[in-house]
């Protein structure tokens, strides 16, 4: 399955409303989208209109079910009939310190119990800090070794890539715990926009090939250096022939 993590159209939505940004994302022939909050709409009428048309969310960004804003997360994830609920990110700090690392660990651990009693699991979408190195070990793969076995991550390649290590051995590495990859392309420099999948230094297909774990591959442009609906065409028309 091919998706869009629907952060990366927020200023067309902005622009343009929610509803004719999917339409025009699902025209594309794009398999499912992975909401991040719903501007100028709600999950109700967000799940109404993939359901329209035909789009699965199986995951999507939001917070860790803890806290005050535990309901409303669960309901949200359920609306959707999502099975993964990601979290965007640990915090700025997470994977600074092995001993943070370790506090990240049990949240997400905490987590992991609320959302196995209401049949979802918790996962981590990556950035580039959490690819460093402690003890020998990088950052993620002790989370992974202090979490429980239903934690997962949610790969972005690219930001493995700049972080310094190889997507291809991470995702291998990371085995059943992978089920979610993020697709995105450009320079490999940190502060640059991102560009169409495709278009950059990334080894999409050899990405693809090492994710045999993978149940949803998602296209997720933190910000482009061209036409944001044009890059998500053109990634579309390079990724879908590589997943046949």
């Amino acid at each position: 399955m091919l998706s869009v993590q629907l952060y990366s159209v927020r200023d067309v939505i902005a622009k343009q409303g929610y509803e004719k940004t999917i339409r025009e994302l699902a025209a594309m022939g794009y398999d499912g989208m992975e909401p991040a909050g719903y501007p100028g709409t709600t999950v109700q009428e967000a799940a109404k209109l993939f359901k329209e048309l035909s789009l699965a969310s199986i995951s999507t960004h939001t917070s860790l079910p803890l806290g005050d804003d535990k309901q409303r997360i669960l309901e949200e994830a359920d609306c959707l009939g999502a099975k993964y609920m990601i979290t965007g990110g640990a915090g700025p700090d997470a994977f600074e310190t092995l001993d943070n690392i370790k506090a990240t660990a049990e949240r997400y651990n905490e987590a992991a119990l609320v959302a196995r009693e209401f049949g979802f699991k918790i996962g981590l979408h990556n950035h580039w800090q959490e690819m460093a190195i402690f003890d020998g070990k990088p950052g993620y793969r002790w989370f992974l070794d202090l979490t429980e076995p239903e934690v997962v991550f949610e790969v972005d390649t690219y930001w493995v890539k700049v972080g310094g290590l190889d997507p291809m051995e991470t995702i291998k590495d990371m085995a059943e715990r992978a089920p979610l990859i993020h697709l995105k392309d450009g320079s490999g420099v940190k502060e640059d926009p991102m560009l169409a999948v495709g278009s950059g230094i990334m080894p999409v297909a050899e990405i693809i090939k090492a994710a045999t774990y993978a149940e949803n591959f998602v296209v997720e442009l933190d910000r482009c250096a061209t036409d944001m609906m044009v890059a998500m065409s053109d990634s579309i028309k390079f990724v879908k022939p590589l997943m046949a």
